[in-house]
């Protein structure tokens, strides 16, 4: 039983995050100290990042309307004040999680965007002018090989299910984007293993927002599979 997982895979979440500071750098610029794969180690959450962003996009909402509106990091929500929320959510994401990153990939860039086509969540929701100024001008990087390899290793699933398998996930998570429920399936789909996994989406707002009845109903359908699927094995 998952509960709000990155089952999509380190290196979608680590580009999610990427892809919202590169747009952000883009329209927002000097507002952030660093860049993606190089932050202050020494910041002040509020100080640092949440009054000066919100400064920026209340000062100007033209790039923040872009990043809701991008595929690669259209911010979940179902209000601004959500979705404002998910924009300062993966920004923070970036400051306190990369030096631990960079210190698993031995200094090796961890995030790509080096062939990323930014485009809109819907055909129109942007110009082509807009679209390719942000081609242009975004900041790219690209993974290197010693980091690719090492998620590959240990940081990325299979999808090679040996066991029943429920996956719980708010449908406007700020955290995990939902986009790792698909990802995940797609691969436990390629692997054959469909019929073992179950996902779950509770709509609202939140990382691991679910009730205790929510978790507890899950866990005990997920019981009720396994011992399902037991029986079947020991009939067969």
């Amino acid at each position: 039983l998952t509960m709000a997982g990155m089952i999509g895979g380190t290196k979608a979440e680590l580009d999610y995050v990427a892809h919202v500071r590169v747009i952000f750098d883009l329209f927002y610029p000097g507002v952030l100290d660093g860049t993606v794969i190089d932050v202050p180690e020494d910041y002040d959450l509020m100080a640092d990042i949440v009054y000066p962003v919100m400064g920026a996009v209340q000062a100007d909402p033209t790039g923040f309307g872009i990043l809701c509106m991008l595929k690669q990091t259209q911010l979940t929500g179902r209000t601004n004040e959500e979705r404002m929320e998910s924009l300062l959510t993966a920004l923070g994401f970036n400051y306190r999680a990369i030096h631990d990153v960079l210190d698993r990939t031995n200094g090796a860039c961890p995030v790509d965007n080096f062939d990323t086509v930014y485009e809109a969540v819907a055909p129109g929701l942007l110009s082509p002018e807009v679209l390719g100024m942000i081609n242009a001008a975004v900041q790219r990087y690209d993974r290197e090989r010693p980091a690719d390899d090492l998620f590959d290793r240990h940081y990325e699933p299979s999808g090679e299910l040996p066991v029943p398998m429920l996956a719980l996930h708010n449908g406007y998570d700020p955290v995990v984007p939902l986009f790792h429920e698909g990802l995940y399936a797609a691969k436990v789909a390629a692997a054959g293993n469909s019929h073992l996994l179950e996902q779950r989406v509770v709509e609202r707002y939140g990382h691991t927002n679910f009730t205790a009845d929510e978790a507890a109903e899950g866990l005990m359908d997920l019981r009720a599979k396994v011992i399902t699927s037991s029986s079947v094995a020991i009939t067969n």
